[in-house]
């Protein structure tokens, strides 16, 4: 099956610790505040079940490099949830709680 997907869609991803430092380093580079203040922005920043959301563009650039074949510390987990045919937030809890 081919899925045709516009990199400005929105996908939602369960930051791990180590992506959370991720994130926090680089929107370091935007703010005036500690890490520590950015980092708890980030961690109350979270959706339903511990979800955050970027559009697919923004998570490949500030995560693309972080990944790593083979296993190894992850910026999120594995599995993602594309925001393409659901268009308001209890769809998509739905589909979480259907798995």
């Amino acid at each position: 099956m081919k899925v045709s997907i516009n990199i400005n869609e929105d996908l939602y991803v369960k930051l791990t610790d180590y992506g959370i430092d991720i994130y926090a380093k680089y929107t370091m580079e935007y703010s005036n505040k500690s890490l520590n203040e950015v980092k708890q922005e980030i961690i109350n920043e979270r959706l339903f079940d511990g979800y955050h959301k970027f559009q697919i563009y923004d998570f490949m650039n500030i995560f693309g490099g972080s990944f790593r074949l083979g296993g190894g510390i992850q910026p999120c987990d594995i599995n993602v949830i594309f925001d393409i045919k659901f268009t308001r937030q209890n769809k998509i809890e739905k589909l979480l709680e259907d798995n």
